[in-house]
């Protein structure tokens, strides 16, 4: 009988079936890691993804693996752009509620008020006019 090499033994046995769901990721990492550091435009949309992934509030659906490349390839300078954008954030000032609410009341009511006014001198102008109409007995 002829002896079977090890190898070919041990490669018969693996049933590949199975590895492809764990390789794919890995794949897809390195392809488009590659890709984005030879084409200038996969570099300009991996920065892009590196920047905005991390960001709760922003879902590009972008696979997984494209994500962790992106920011393998350019974490450095998503960092420095985050960092400006969170310091931009933390200038903005957002008012609670509390003072929204109290800016629509207030609003509303000066609203109100101008409305009634206007409405009163309506009317007074109105009954001023039928009052002289009244003393004059009728007469226009």
């Amino acid at each position: 009988m002829a002896k079977k090499d090890p190898f070919t033994e041990l490669m018969s046995n693996i049933d590949w079936t199975r590895l492809v769901p764990i390789l794919s990721p890995l794949i897809v990492f390195g392809a488009w890691l590659l890709f984005s550091k030879f084409d200038k435009r996969a570099d300009a949309v991996s920065k892009l993804i590196a920047v905005a992934e991390p960001i709760p509030a922003i879902d590009l659906n972008v696979p997984k693996p494209v994500v962790l490349a992106s920011l393998y390839h350019s974490l450095d300078q998503a960092l420095d752009i985050l960092d400006d954008v969170i310091e931009f954030l933390q200038g903005i000032e957002i008012p609670s509620a509390k003072e929204i609410i109290d800016e629509i009341k207030e609003e509303v009511v000066e609203e109100t008020k101008e409305e009634a006014v206007s409405q009163a001198e309506e009317v007074i102008t109105k009954l001023w006019e039928f009052s002289k109409w009244f003393i004059s007995g009728g007469k226009t």
